[in-house]
Order: structure tokens, then C-alpha cells, then sequence
């Protein structure tokens, strides 16, 4: 039940997400963020149908998932971009965008 609640929020985040129109500086930022956030749902998608044929498994054990991958590769990319783009971040708001988007470094 927990999987479907996420799946609906998040799907309704792609949308909005999708319905944006970024300026063209940052339509790679935006293209990696929508290809992560979808591969996030497969990945849980994947984690709750492994976690109901083995309750034993936790994310550890997912590492390998080829979503959790690309959605990593795909944040961290958007991130150095972003650090390209504007190298002077105040700490605060450079801190901030990271940890969301790096936070969970699964690699």
C-alpha cells in the first residue's frame, strides 16, 4: 500500500514536472531530473515486488537495480550541471540542491 501512495504522489510530480517549460539553460537539467524521477518509481516499483517475495531484503541489496543506477547517474549529472552553469551558489542554496539530489548515494 505504501509503494501505491508513493507511486501516485510521485507520478503527480512528473506530471507537473513535465508540464514545465524551462528556459533552454536548463532544459538538460530538467531532461536528466524527469528521466531520474521516473526511474525512481520503477525502482520502487522493483524493491516492493523483490521486499513481498523476500521480506528479508532491504535497499542494499537493490544497489544493483539498473533504475536506482540511472536515476543516480542521472542526479548527479543534473548537479554538475547546475554547478557549471552557476559556479558562484551561495553555500546555502548550493548545500541545499545537493543533498537532494546526491543525498542518497547509493554507488
Amino acid at each position: 500500500r505504501l509503494y501505491e501512495i508513493y507511486r501516485d504522489r510521485q507520478s503527480g510530480v512528473l506530471v507537473r514536472l513535465e508540464r514545465l517549460d524551462p528556459p533552454p539553460r536548463l532544459r538538460e537539467i530538467h531532461g536528466r531530473i524527469l528521466v531520474a524521477a521516473a526511474e525512481q518509481v520503477r525502482f520502487y516499483e522493483r524493491f516492493t515486488q523483490a521486499k513481498r517475495q523476500h521480506a528479508r531484503i532491504d535497499l542494499t541489496d537493490m544497489l544493483g537495480d539498473p533504475s536506482l543506477q540511472t536515476a543516480n547517474r542521472e542526479l548527479h549529472a543534473a548537479w554538475e550541471e547546475i554547478t557549471r552553469l552557476y559556479p558562484n551558489l551561495d553555500p546555502l542554496t548550493s548545500g541545499a540542491i545537493e543533498l537532494r539530489f546526491c543525498g542518497f548515494e547509493p554507488l
